[in-house]
């Protein structure tokens, strides 16, 4: 595929070989990103599966290697609610419901991530197959329960390189961004509308999926489809401006909103259902 002819806004960050799974490779918590996000530096990447065999077998629904430009940005360091410790959420999310929670999140400073910026997160800046290497990981690092996981952040080594934690527990619902338009590209041509702009990205701890069990996998649901268990979501936000620091009082609402979620634990609580 042809490389992203996008504009380079951010610095490359520490060399590739200085990283290694767990939060020594990690960009630190920064002062440009609301509380509980790491900043992500961004940069011109390459990402995406490279294992042949993997692209044939799983076709449409793997993300193959192709090169990016990434802006820098802010992601929550843990899957929604956000917390480490925190319980999973005990429903899923489909098409509305998360068009629906991506909407709620503008007023708090928050944003959906996008495909490209999961991705990148999870494989980190020399694109390793999540958490720790470019090759099959070791067994043991993450949570192998997707339907009744330990809490949030319980398995330690479940980090990716960029400081991110528990990816691939559940899949993450992301927005289609311009640098995956080639990816859906099939899928749209099998009835995939023109304006369906959310995938499930990632595969879970769960082996038997139709899409890749790793961080190249990525899916997609019908608008009318059931909320699935298995597919979580988790925030992005835009760094601040340089000088300038995050707002406390979006900060403070949005820890009562987390809160007021994690009274109920349901996403249908929190958005009405």
């Amino acid at each position: 595929m042809p490389a992203l002819a996008l504009l380079l806004l951010a610095a490359c960050g520490p060399p590739e070989e200085e990283q290694h799974f767990g939060h020594a490779g990690a960009d630190p918590a920064s002062d440009r990103c609301p509380a509980g996000m790491v900043e992500v530096q961004g940069g011109a990447r390459t990402l995406g599966e490279t294992d042949e065999a993997r692209i044939e077998s799983y076709g449409d629904n793997v993300i193959p290697v192709d090169d990016y430009a990434i802006e820098s940005f802010c992601m929550d360091r843990y899957p929604f609610p956000g917390r480490k410790g925190a319980a999973w959420p005990l429903d899923g999310l489909n098409y509305a419901r998360v068009g629906e929670l991506a909407a709620l999140l503008a007023d708090y400073g928050r944003r959906a991530c996008t495909v490209t910026e999961l991705l990148y997160a999870a494989a980190g800046k020399a694109n390793w197959r999540y958490p720790t290497d470019p090759a099959d990981p070791p067994d043991g690092l993450c949570d192998p329960d997707d339907g009744d996981p330990d809490p949030i952040g319980a398995w330690a080594d479940c980090e990716s390189p960029m400081g991110v934690h528990d990816f691939q527990v559940r899949s993450t619902w992301g927005r289609l961004d311009e640098a995956m338009a080639d990816v859906v590209k099939d899928q749209r041509e099998f009835g995939l509308p023109e304006d369906h702009d959310w995938a499930a990205w990632g595969g879970t701890s769960r082996a038997d999926t139709y899409y890749s069990p790793d961080n190249y996998g990525i899916h997609f649901h019908a608008a009318d489809d059931e909320p699935y268990l298995d597919d979580s979501f988790r925030a992005c936000a835009d760094r601040t401006a340089l000088g300038e620091e995050p707002d406390p009082d979006l900060d403070e609402a949005w820890s009562a909103f987390l809160d007021a979620f994690e009274e109920e634990g349901t996403y249908a609580a929190i958005l009405g259902d």
